[in-house]
């Protein structure tokens, strides 16, 4: 990552690596957003203020099988069995984040300013953001 990455203070990742075999999906996208999340944390230091996590459909296992209709994002994670690469990058990041002074942003409907870990899911309407 470049020094001009110094400056930094907010990250919004959304890279996906799509494969038609879902089995596989964490195997390209996990170690994608780790290095991503290490490089900006190390480059930006003190300078980075909050990640956003883009999640998506995926979030739910859709993909994976039968799923719990509506898909509500209070809905609590299920057995996948380590298959939803979104789970491991969520714990990466949280578990990173609890060592640093930045934040994570969550999806607006789970926005709460006193939360310190927070991240994005599905496809977000940008007005319901509040500023930092």
């Amino acid at each position: 990552m470049p020094p001009s990455c110094k400056k930094v203070t907010h990250a919004f990742y959304a890279s996906y690596v799509h494969t038609d075999d879902f089995t596989k999906l964490r195997d390209y996208n996990v170690p994608l957003f780790e290095h991503f999340l290490t490089a900006i944390d190390t480059v930006a230091g003190e300078n980075l203020q909050r990640i956003c996590l883009q999640t998506g459909g995926k979030h739910y296992g859709p993909h994976l099988g039968p799923v719990v209709a509506p898909m509500t994002e209070d809905l609590p994670r299920y057995a996948d069995d380590g298959v939803n690469f979104y789970y491991s990058q969520e714990d990466f990041m949280f578990n990173l984040q609890k060592h640093r002074k930045w934040s994570q942003h969550h999806s607006p409907k789970w926005h709460r300013r006193s939360h310190p870990w927070q991240y994005v899911s599905g496809y977000p309407n940008i007005a319901d953001f509040d500023q930092p």
